[in-house]
């Protein structure tokens, strides 16, 4: 009963945050941009390793791996600062924006049956999303309205990535089961202009 209590006190507790966090309309939209690109981000992941997989087996799957993660870690500190020195709004935008085109490419890319590498280029160009994140983050402080807010809105965030990546690669690999990779990646693509 004691683990029960615990579950049901830790749910009441994450529940709360999420609703107080949601309650504010700044917090709502930008929680609400968050869960779109990260379940965006991770239904899309899926489909890329599966379409890697057919293309050239688990070598294109691992290529396909470091050319997603290596531009995000070379990135990364770039990105920092950038979310810093530019208004995070327009970071924000701007990364989900320049992923928008680089998926619907790689849509139509795989739809007309085109070279792999292009696929791989746009998914390795589209880590420039790492921005996002950063930027969120810095920005959720100048939204709440006072530090409960700011924790609940924190705890929300974690909340949503975490959910997210559960349930956005459940949805992408339903939408590949039912539809094909060029239809995931255009959902990822229309993902992200939902959270710009």
């Amino acid at each position: 009963m004691t683990l029960v209590r615990s579950r049901e006190k830790r749910f009441g507790r994450t529940y709360g945050s999420l609703a107080a966090s949601f309650r504010n309309p700044n917090l709502r939209r930008i929680q609400l941009a968050w869960m779109g690109s990260v379940i965006g981000n991770w239904s899309y992941s899926v489909a890329l390793a599966v379409y890697a997989y057919q293309q050239g087996g688990a070598a294109a799957v691992g290529l396909v791996a470091v050319i997603r993660l290596l531009p995000s870690a070379i990135a990364a500190p770039i990105v920092a600062v950038a979310a810093d020195r530019f208004p995070r709004v327009w970071v924000m935008v701007a990364a989900d924006l320049i992923r928008v085109p680089l998926m619907l490419l790689a849509a139509l890319t795989i739809l007309w049956e085109g070279p792999a590498p292009l696929v791989y280029a746009a998914a390795g160009v589209a880590s420039v999303g790492t921005a996002f994140r950063p930027a969120q983050a810095a920005l959720m402080p100048s939204l709440a309205r006072d530090p409960e807010e700011l924790s609940a809105a924190n705890v929300a965030s974690s909340t949503v990535e975490s959910v997210g990546s559960f349930l956005g690669p459940a949805l992408g690999g339903l939408l590949l089961a039912a539809t094909s990779a060029e239809i995931v990646f255009a959902v990822n693509g229309l993902s992200f202009v939902w959270s710009a």
